[in-house]
């Protein structure tokens, strides 16, 4: 088994993987973003497999590649924990469900889009899936916006993608190109907020090193 460094060493790693990420995708709806909240949760709260901070630019990555969010999510996740074969192992949990629960409703659902019960019960989910999405949006600008210069950035993103309709891939390409700008111009802004950062992180205690006690269970199994 391969991982990758300072990462936690998980006995039985890929079908861990492949578990946690096969029940993000059988108990979440509404779209890749919906699944965010419960990735967070289970890789960085729960787990403690990957710090918050990490998390967060591996959503970026994912959001900047073609396809949905979450399975780019769990690919890079994967493979931070187990190399290729965590990849593979963590995108196959998180595409099975989908897949199952598809043709389960392609064959015994049919005609029953338009039943008014049908209809409310998706509009009850898409509510709560907004709601999901919402906090973690929350969450991670707490952990991101950490003085003025990061929250001009948000703000700036925020009014270019929501009012301006500019693509989400053009923004993140931007924040790194103005990232790379701002290293080579100001670097001393630049490592103040980088310090800054590592110093929130510590504070709060973020530790990866640190794997939840149900994944040594599985130690001997």
């Amino acid at each position: 088994m391969t991982q990758q460094n300072n990462v936690p060493v998980v006995p039985g790693i890929h079908w861990k993987l492949f578990l946690t990420f096969f029940r993000i995708g059988l108990f979440t709806f509404g779209g890749g973003f919906a699944m965010l909240p419960l990735i967070e949760r289970e890789i960085t709260d729960n787990k403690k497999w990957i710090k918050p901070e990490e998390l967060i630019d591996m959503i970026a990555l994912a959001q900047s590649m073609p396809g949905p969010v979450a399975v780019n999510a769990s690919i890079f996740i994967g493979r931070q924990m187990a190399g290729v074969s965590g990849a593979i192992a963590a995108m196959l949990g998180c595409v099975l469900p989908s897949v199952l629960v598809i043709l389960i409703i392609a064959i015994g659902t049919a005609g029953f889009q338009d039943n008014i019960f049908v209809q409310q019960f998706f509009t009850g989910i898409l509510a709560a899936v907004t709601a999901l999405i919402l906090l973690t949006a929350i969450k991670m600008g707490r952990r991101v916006v950490k003085d003025w210069l990061t929250l001009l950035l948000a703000i700036a993103a925020t009014v270019l993608v929501a009012f301006l309709r500019v693509h989400a891939l053009l923004i993140i390409l931007g924040g790194a190109l103005l990232g790379f700008i701002l290293y080579w111009t100001h670097p001393t802004l630049v490592r103040r907020v980088t310090d800054q950062n590592r110093h929130t992180s510590k504070k709060n205690g973020d530790n990866p090193k640190k794997p939840s006690p149900d994944t040594d269970k599985g130690a001997e199994s």
